[in-house]
């Protein structure tokens, strides 16, 4: 999933004076992989990384040489290390060898992914499914570049297919879900999820991803369910700690907020949608000296986030320290913010003193 994206959830108790942006978390798509029969519970990927998981998806045909097994076998142990390049050529040489070895065009797919160049990954997709129109995976894998695209209707049309193939892989529910959720098509979104976990009980990003698609939709008691979940399951904590502090932060439960984001920025201390979020906490409390802290780190990861330059201006200002406000809010500007927007909120701050 690239960068989170952020939403306005605050609720009634939230005031007028800030730019109250407050983010949550979502986990990216996971590449389809599996045996020769369907997989009901996929390996959990990296929180919040994009590489994926590349297998030999079905028993290669008979006429297919073992040599190029060979390869692609050895190709797939190159990407779990990391080798990608080096998986490349691995993959070449067996689509040389046997120019009919789907399998050896969807793994390089799946490798061209990993390297962020899903045209060509499409390309290679394209061969294997008209060499084995039959595969789900496949199908899921193109479905996963089209996602990478942002071609969500096609992700979604390709996916689909891989579900009609295969109704039990999850893995394709999942990714589904994403491209419905970039869609905005939340209720879609949570059904896919649920149907992933349906299928895979301990598959944790489905957790995240559904309490994400909570909180965005008001169901914030559901979104800590489901964060809960993922916390006990021992994985994506970071993600899982974002949006339960969200949850938190919505219900008004502004202490438990505040320690979730900090379980997450113990965790990631680069995490910057932790610090944001907390900050705003801060902010909505008139605890300016709490709240620059954290906008100084947010800032720090992110060089370029207007809203926190704006943010730490507001904070600067309602402590009457106005020089140092000065060059945050020509930097708020200079990234986005609008003068017509944040200037009354610091006029009518100076005008409170």
């Amino acid at each position: 999933m690239g960068e989170c994206p952020k939403v306005t959830l605050w609720s009634g108790y939230m005031t007028q004076r800030f730019f109250l942006t407050v983010s949550f978390v979502l986990c990216v798509l996971i590449s389809a992989c599996g045996g020769g029969s369907s997989t009901t519970s996929p390996e959990t990927p990296g929180t919040l990384v994009s590489g994926s998981r590349i297998v030999l998806t079905v028993e290669p045909p008979q006429d297919v040489s073992i040599d190029s097994i060979e390869l692609v076998n050895a190709g797939i142990k190159l990407v779990k290390e990391g080798r990608i390049q080096e998986a490349l050529s691995n993959f070449d040489q067996a689509i040389s060898i046997d120019p009919q070895f789907a399998e050896a065009y969807s793994n390089r797919g799946n490798a061209y992914n990993d390297l962020g160049q899903p045209e060509r990954a499409i390309e290679d997709f394209d061969e294997a499914i008209r060499l084995d129109p039959q595969s789900a995976i496949i199908y899921a894998s193109r479905g996963n570049a089209h996602t990478y695209l942002g071609q969500f209707l096609k992700a979604i049309s390709d996916l689909d297919e891989a579900i009609r193939l295969d109704p039990q892989l999850a893995q394709a529910y999942y990714n589904r879900g994403v491209a419905y959720g970039a869609q905005s098509d939340v209720d879609k979104a949570i059904g896919d999820y649920s149907q992933t976990i349906s299928l895979g009980p301990n598959f944790t990003p489905a957790y995240i991803n559904r309490g994400s698609a909570y909180n965005k939709t008001g169901r914030h008691q559901q979104a800590i369910e489901d964060s809960n979940k993922a916390i006990n399951n021992g994985l994506e904590l970071v993600p899982a700690y974002i949006n339960r502090g969200v949850a938190y932060q919505n219900l008004g439960d502004l202490e438990r907020a505040v320690l979730d984001y900090g379980q997450a920025i113990e965790i990631d201390p680069n995490i910057a949608i932790g610090y944001t979020n907390r900050a705003l906490i801060y902010l909505n409390s008139e605890l300016y000296e709490q709240a620059i802290p954290d906008y100084d780190q947010a800032i720090r990861i992110n060089p370029q986030d207007g809203n926190s330059y704006a943010n730490r201006a507001i904070s600067y200002t309602a402590l009457g320290r106005d020089a140092e406000a000065d060059p945050d809010i020509a930097k708020a500007l200079r990234f986005g913010i609008d003068e017509g927007t944040l200037m009354p909120i610091i006029e009518r701050l100076k005008s409170l003193r």
